[in-house]
């Protein structure tokens, strides 16, 4: 599990320009803070206690099982809709970004309906998690009690061994995932920019 520094440090590494209380509540509500999580729908963890064994776990998982992985718990429907093989998003970075992505475009299709913070947190990441326009449910209290009352810490200082730490760490996801997805994640962020809904 990575520590409240820690966590703190990847959200202000990896999503400079992100909300850091909705992006923790999102953590907070999918993995804990526990980046080689891969759960069904039942709450129950896959097997595997390395990336390695997780990605081929994730792999020999029938097609049709819905699983969440990674610190933002990402369903797995969604990344093989978008075309981003699901083991790719185990490293925490790459995790982060995608699921705040995908939060934030859930965010949208609810926000017109919903005014009151909270219950638009619990609403979005219920349809960011299950596509249902529902506030019910542990999952999601959870992430708008973690909205509502944010409990984290600042991150390391810009410059010291851990925030660099954490850069590099950051820059080889970026590498690697690049490399697995064939470019494919950089090719829908500029299909995004390029055509926002």
């Amino acid at each position: 599990m990575l520590t409240p520094v820690i966590l703190a440090t990847f959200i202000s590494v990896c999503l400079p320009m992100a909300d850091p209380v909705v992006a923790h509540a999102l953590v907070a509500a999918g993995s804990s803070g526990e980046p080689l999580t891969v759960m069904d729908a039942a709450g129950q963890k896959l097997a595997g206690g390395t990336e390695r064994e997780l990605a081929a776990a994730l792999k020999a998982a029938p097609a049709d099982q819905e699983l969440y992985v990674g610190l933002t718990q990402i369903p797995r429907s969604a990344l093989i809709k978008l075309g981003i093989p699901p083991e790719s998003t185990l490293a925490p970075c790459t995790n982060l970004r995608i699921g705040y992505q995908l939060y934030s475009e859930a965010r949208e299709v609810v926000a017109a309906s919903q005014k009151n913070p909270k219950k638009l947190m619990a609403v979005s990441i219920n349809y960011y998690r299950n596509r249902q326009k529902t506030a019910e449910g542990a999952y999601a209290q959870k992430a708008a009690d973690a909205f509502t009352k944010p409990a984290f810490s600042p991150p390391a200082s810009f410059g010291s061994r851990l925030h660099m730490a954490i850069a590099a760490q950051a820059m080889r996801s970026d590498a690697s995932t690049l490399h697995q997805t064939g470019g494919q994640i950089a090719r829908l962020t500029v299909a995004r920019l390029n055509n926002p809904q």
